[in-house]
């Protein structure tokens, strides 16, 4: 009888080691979170808008002119669902943007936005590192 028990208590202790598992992995899962689909394709456009706008010149050539005028149409012929900011800054002050580029029309969406960053080389007297951070939501209807 004493064997009958004994089998019985460690099934309940390897039951009970099990359950724990499957709670802490549940609530690992719950804590996780998970990107959608459409925030990643949104940081895609966004890295690939970075990069056209990159070897196009317009990010050199609005840091060595101070004009942005070339990137706020670039930004206004992006498709009409997608709002976007653009910010230059130069690598010694990350906290103080040299410029910012807001697509008119678009109010920001802070719940659901994504952040892509390039690092780009202006070719002056000295040639000067800068960072750009393209911000892009998806235009909220009102």
């Amino acid at each position: 009888m004493t064997r009958g028990f004994v089998i019985s208590f460690d099934a309940l202790i390897a039951a009970s080691m099990v359950f724990m598992m499957l709670m802490a992995a549940t609530a690992y899962l719950a804590s996780a979170k998970f990107e959608s689909r459409e925030k990643i394709a949104l940081r895609q456009f966004g890295n690939d808008a970075l990069a056209v706008l990159e070897k196009s010149g317009e990010l050199e050539y609005a840091v060595q002119n101070d004009r942005v005028s070339g990137i706020r149409q670039f930004l206004n012929k992006l498709p009409h669902i997608y709002c976007a900011e653009l910010k230059v800054y130069p690598t010694e002050d990350l906290n103080n943007p040299d410029f910012l580029v807001l697509r008119p029309g678009c109010n920001k969406n802070f719940l659901d936005y994504t952040s892509a960053k390039r690092v780009f080389i202006v070719d002056n007297d000295d040639a000067n590192i800068c960072l750009a951070e393209m911000n892009m939501w998806y235009r909220v209807r009102e």
